[in-house]
């Protein structure tokens, strides 16, 4: 239930993080431009460690139990996070100044930044749409995103296009085009659900599992 981390070339691996608490590591996400790693842990606890000598070099203590998400900004300088409370926050970092917080109302209670640092998408009600949020205020933009395919239980921004990919329990995964609140794509692969996406960092390709 800690981490380990693999070198691609050998296929060994490097270094195991211990986990922290007695229930394991939830969540982690590379910081963009340092060597640091987040993990986040079943209480709320997030720990943050230097890669170059694996040392856990900072604690964040959160108001969200169960920590299921969290993630940093495009430019590393601030983290949303996420859990089984009924909020999600932005906090600045290393500062740990709260920026914003705010309800959510999905389940896992999964936030994710968008490719422009400004905002975030996060699970809506009843888990079966998602919502923008301005990651400063707080507050909604626009309307609602609605794939229609069920309970939503993952999804991933593109990284350069208004596009997000939204998976579910149905086998169906949808592209949506944000800018025109439409579904671009629908796949569906035979399986009885999928359960997480991720897109290619240049190309456009997508990343569907079950």
């Amino acid at each position: 239930r800690g981490v380990s981390i693999y070198d691609i070339e050998t296929g060994m691996a490097v270094h195991e993080i211990e986990q922290e608490t007695p229930w394991g590591v939830q969540t982690m996400d590379w910081h963009p431009t340092q060597e640091l790693l987040t993990c986040s842990y079943a209480q709320n606890v997030i720990g943050i460690w230097d890669t170059r000598n694996y040392e856990l070099i900072d604690t964040i203590h959160t108001v969200s139990n169960n920590v299921r998400s969290v993630q940093w900004s495009p430019d590393g300088t601030h983290l949303v996070i996420g859990g089984w409370g009924i909020y999600t926050s932005v906090i600045e970092y290393p500062s740990k100044r709260l920026v914003s917080r705010f309800t959510s109302s999905g389940k896992e209670r999964l936030a994710k930044w968008m490719p422009d640092g400004q905002s975030l998408v996060c699970e809506g009600e009843n888990n079966t749409t998602l919502v923008l949020v301005d990651s400063n205020t707080g507050e909604a933009i626009g309307n609602p995103i609605s794939p229609n395919i069920g309970n939503i239980w993952y999804f991933e921004p593109h990284p350069t296009k208004p596009w997000m990919a939204i998976c579910g329990p149905t086998g169906n995964t949808v592209i949506w085009d944000i800018e025109n609140s439409i579904a671009l794509r629908e796949f569906n692969d035979r399986s009885s659900y999928v359960g997480r996406v991720n897109w290619h960092p240049a190309k456009d390709l997508l990343i569907a599992t079950g």
